[in-house]
């Protein structure tokens, strides 16, 4: 028991001693740091200055050593995590700016559609409203002054009296002559009176009847004003489907495949697929069906109508495929079009675009399908790029031909009877073309739309890979 706890008072002396020993060795150590520190510049100095830490470091035991690697390892991980949010902000405002680029940019896109519709629209209304005045006062056997507020006769009333002769001498006589009279010229016959200028209150009833709601909403269902006009149109620019990008479309033996087949099966005397820009619709593959024969005729492609002043519009606006039948193209049940004259109107009065196209369709009727026209069906038409002296973005061999407008012009006009198929051909969700079976001789009930919208389909997956091929040639990929 003594021996024990002798031995157990030398361990706790020896002990003791060590301790000791470190507290001297711990405060020499300190001791050391501090001057060290000192002649550094101080606390502050060595904190902020990497060279001056590890210099310092030098006089620390293993366990401060260790204590501070783990603070600079910490330090490291947070500097490294804010680095890392720092980034990740960075990139978050960089996508936020472009987003926000995107959106101005589809904004001022839509902004622009929005004023090209509006103006569209006020034009070609007023033109047709005017139109549709002066039928009106015709109709009414009225002629229209809105600065007059008396009725008038307008030139039908009594004639002014005469004005008196002047009083002089009388002539003197003409000598006898032996040539024979002249026979007495035929007189002119009298102008018909013209008629009657309507009183204030007759004009402001036309005008009344004219300008309704009904009469607005009407004209409104004729004209090419689509939903989501602005998505329509981006995705027909990146699908390179304006009208200067579609030369290849054009005269395309593969599109004339699937519309000489359509044509063929249905037993239709056209087949036709239009692509539909912002302001026309063009025919690349338009094919005739001899029913006689049962073969396909010439094609008439290149050639291309306003879209205010085509079928089509019709299928556009509703997304799905529409069939009808009528006496002719402005009187399909369902798919009311304009007049002729109303559409004269527009070419006439109308400050829009379209109606310059839809004016060189109508001089292009006039001049080429008359049937004493000598022009032969290879003749190349003359086309705006002609009159601007430039060159057609499709090549000179594929310039829209006499014999393409005669085509058309065969299709849609002079028939009493029209069968109308129309089926959407859509990228990216929106109607850029369409697929279309006509029939010009007889209305028709028996024509598989699900067969046509089989022939859309594969046109549609012909577009599809185009405009995947043309992106990448954009972007360089060969």
């Amino acid at each position: 028991s003594n021996s024990m706890h002798r031995q157990v008072s030398v361990i706790a002396a020896a002990a003791s001693i060590d301790v000791q020993a470190q507290i001297r060795d711990d405060f020499a150590q300190g001791e050391k740091l501090r001057e060290k520190v000192e002649s550094l510049g101080g606390f502050g100095a060595v904190a902020s200055d990497p060279t001056k830490m590890t210099a310092a470091r030098e006089f620390l035991k293993a366990s401060d050593e260790l204590l501070l690697s783990s603070v600079e390892n910490v330090g490291d991980a947070v500097r490294a995590e804010a680095e890392k949010n720092r980034a990740a902000m960075e990139a978050m405002e960089q996508r936020a700016s472009e987003q926000m680029d995107a959106l101005r940019a589809q904004s001022e896109a839509q902004a622009k559609v929005l004023q090209d519709q509006v103006a569209q629209l006020t034009s070609m209304m007023a033109a047709v409203l005017g139109q549709r005045t002066g039928l009106a006062a015709e109709t009414a056997g009225v002629t229209l002054d809105f600065g007059r507020e008396d009725g008038g006769l307008g030139g039908v009333g009594p004639a002014a009296a005469a004005p008196p002769e002047s009083e002089s001498s009388p002539p003197e006589p003409e000598p006898e002559s032996s040539a024979p009279e002249p026979h007495p010229e035929t007189p002119d016959p009298a102008p018909s009176p013209r008629p009657r200028v309507a009183t204030r209150d007759e004009a402001d009833a036309l005008a009344d009847a004219v300008y309704s709601g009904a009469n607005v909403r009407d004209i409104m269902s004729k004209m090419d004003l689509y939903e989501d006009e602005a998505e329509r149109r981006r995705v027909v620019s990146d699908s390179a489907l304006e009208y200067e990008e579609i030369g290849d479309l054009v005269d395309n033996d593969d599109l004339h495949l699937l519309t000489d087949a359509c044509a063929k099966e249905l037993g239709v005397t056209d087949s036709f697929i239009g692509i539909i820009d912002s302001k026309r619709q063009t025919y690349v593959s338009h094919s005739k069906f001899d029913v006689n024969t049962g073969e396909a005729r010439a094609h008439g492609d290149g050639v291309y109508c306003a879209n205010v002043g085509t079928v089509c519009k019709h299928v556009v606006k509703r997304g799905d495929a529409m069939q009808t039948n009528g006496p002719n193209h402005a009187s399909l049940t369902g798919m009311p079009n304009f007049t002729d004259p109303e559409y004269e109107a527009i070419v006439n009065h109308a400050d829009h675009a379209q109606g310059a196209i839809l004016g060189d369709t109508f001089e292009q009727f006039a001049e080429y399908v008359d049937e004493n026209s000598d022009k032969p069906d290879d003749a190349r038409i003359e086309t705006e790029y002609d009159r601007r002296g430039e060159a057609h973005p499709h090549g000179a061999e594929k310039v829209p031909t006499v014999g393409g407008m005669r085509s058309l012009a065969d299709t849609f006009l002079g028939y009493d009877h029209i069968h109308y198929t129309g089926v959407p051909i859509k990228l990216q969700g929106q109607t850029v073309a369409t697929f279309c079976a006509i029939d010009r001789e007889r209305e028709r009930h028996d024509v598989d739309v699900e067969k046509v919208k089989l022939y859309a389909a594969r046109a549609q997956a012909m577009l599809e890979k185009r405009a995947a091929e043309k992106k990448l040639a954009r972007l360089g990929v060969p």
